[in-house]
């Protein structure tokens, strides 16, 4: 019974984690970490000695209690980040009831390797995948150097004979870094290794992956300008990858074998006659009687609230354009908004699944007294993408960066380029169920304004922190649309100017919303 009713109060926000790991590509090897941590759990279990005893309730009970606070904060915010972190510390309170500190510790392993799944917060993550590709750029222009191959390095993308190379084009793999991660621990721990030799171990498979994506990077290039030969793209990019990744593996195995390892523990093997089942252990009064009722109906309500919370969310979805949203969806802008004028109409989206290679943009250009600017529907987002980032991978530098909270929230920011040029960026982000973003602390809009500080980790947890309310920054954020305006000028641009594309982006973002989103009742009461 409490098995069925742990799956019925955990299992939509598991499944709707899982569903949206898969549609992200660095984040598609879970089913591997999965099984990877069952085979440790298994193992373990095995070799625990017996006969088991739970633990003390006054760490039980709280971690069972806290559990279902955040199971029940993830099902009110729809968010399964927190459901599978919930999920995590029931399974911990779970071991600890059975058997105490040697069943916690004989699956410390298999848990290890299941929080390679969860995301860092605080897009830790995208900041490690950012500093790799710029580490690995670097190196790469380093080493075409040596080898005489001409080239011009713009932030992330090299240039060579007029062709931008992006990094993830040249070399996709370096993502492969969250992948290598959870392998680096299974294996650490299968093979019974310390926390310290873990970590050591970890240090050189980033270095491991950091060079071989130099390498690629170099040879892929050296082969593309010596031997006319495109190992950018097709078959031959994803036979490379899969080498790389191999070539990866083998240096976690010699590595560890490397690492020098203390005597090993032994082992007994369990006594099976002396394990007791969860319910035997909770109703016996070691814990806390009709504990395993209470955490049944709690588990129950739960689920309840999570399906009422989830129907909800797809109830006020307000698509207008196809729910896919892919290539097929159309867009128009007129002629002439404000006095500037249409001089080329929308670039067609190509037809692809969404999720898949990218996202489709709808771009418009428009000119007035000589100033060119491009208005640009980009979607479909998973979660909340900042295009500062784009630019800055680009080559060109952030200036200065203003948040525009008046009414819909607006980020504006100047661009500097390396070889004189200057530019500015309007941008604002929707969701699905046509919300605005706080682009600044990526949280829905509440019109109380918001921290115009966007520097580094610190500033991002003091914004979190200091949000109101506290928890809606777990909120499941969804699939995003964003809408932007680029202009570029080798002289800058004066405040009448900024003025004048400011009001274009704010015209043609109202233009464009009105096509794929429907006014949520707040918009429909105060129009913009």
């Amino acid at each position: 019974m409490l098995g069925l009713m742990g799956l019925a109060g955990f299992g939509p926000l598991i499944i709707q984690f899982f569903f949206n790991q898969w549609k992200q590509d660095a984040h598609q090897f879970f089913p591997l970490a999965v099984a990877g941590g069952a085979l440790l759990a298994w193992r373990g279990c095995c070799e625990v000695r017996g006969p088991l005893e739970p633990g003390t309730r006054w760490i039980g009970v709280p971690l069972m209690l806290a559990s279902l606070a955040v199971l029940f904060l993830a099902a009110l915010f729809w968010s399964p980040w927190m459901g599978l972190a919930a999920l995590l510390i029931c399974l911990a309170a779970t071991a600890w009831s059975l058997g105490g500190p040697a069943l916690v510790r004989a699956l410390v392993p298999a848990g290890l390797v299941l929080l390679t799944i969860l995301p860092i917060p605080l897009k830790m993550d995208e900041w490690l995948a950012l500093t790799l590709e710029q580490w690995a750029v670097a190196g790469s222009s380093w080493a075409l150097s040596l080898l005489g191959v001409g080239h011009v390095l713009r932030g992330n993308v090299i240039e060579i004979h007029g062709s931008r190379l992006l990094v993830e084009e040249a070399c996709s793999g370096i993502v492969s870094v969250i992948f290598m991660t959870s392998a680096c621990v299974f294996y650490a721990m299968w093979r019974r290794r310390s926390l310290p030799a873990l970590l050591l171990l970890w240090v050189v498979t980033i270095i491991c992956v950091l060079a071989g994506n130099i390498l690629r990077i170099t040879s892929s290039i050296w082969v593309l300008v010596n031997r006319g030969i495109n190992l950018f793209g097709g078959w031959r990019h994803e036979t490379i990858g899969i080498v790389f990744m191999l070539a990866y593996l083998l240096c976690i195995v010699l590595a560890e074998a490397a690492i020098p390892r203390r005597a090993a523990r032994s082992c007994g093997g369990a006594d099976r006659k002396d394990w007791r089942s969860i319910e035997e252990l909770l109703l016996g009064g070691r814990l806390f009687r009709g504990g395993v009722r209470f955490l049944a109906v709690a588990l129950a309500v739960l689920g309840v609230l999570q399906i009422f919370v989830f129907a909800q969310r797809n109830h006020f979805r307000h698509h207008v354009n196809p729910r896919e949203m892919d290539g097929s969806a159309k867009f128009s802008l007129p002629e002439e908004i404000g006095g500037w004028h249409l001089v080329s109409s929308s670039i067609p989206a190509p037809i692809r699944t969404p999720f898949e290679d990218g996202v489709y943009s709808h771009i418009w250009v428009y000119e007035r007294g000589g100033i060119v600017a491009n208005i640009a529907l980009d979607y479909p987002f998973f979660y909340y993408h900042d295009v500062r980032i784009c630019y800055r991978m680009n080559g060109w530098n952030i200036a200065k960066s203003t948040l525009h909270s008046d009414g819909i929230p607006c980020v504006e920011f100047s661009l500097l380029g390396k070889d004189g040029g200057n530019g500015v960026v309007f941008f604002s982000t929707v969701n699905e169920s046509g919300g605005w973003l706080d682009e600044e602390n990526h949280l829905y809009y509440e019109g109380e304004g918001a921290s115009e500080g966007a520097g580094g980790v610190w500033q991002r947890l003091f914004n979190r922190v200091t949000a109101i309310p506290f928890f809606r920054q777990f909120a499941e954020v969804g699939v995003t649309y964003r809408i932007q305006l680029i202009a570029s000028s080798g002289r800058g641009f004066s405040g009448s100017e900024l003025q004048q594309l400011q009001k274009l982006f704010e015209e043609g973002r109202g233009l464009l919303v009105k096509q794929f989103v429907k006014p949520t009742p707040t918009q429909r009461n105060n129009p913009q």
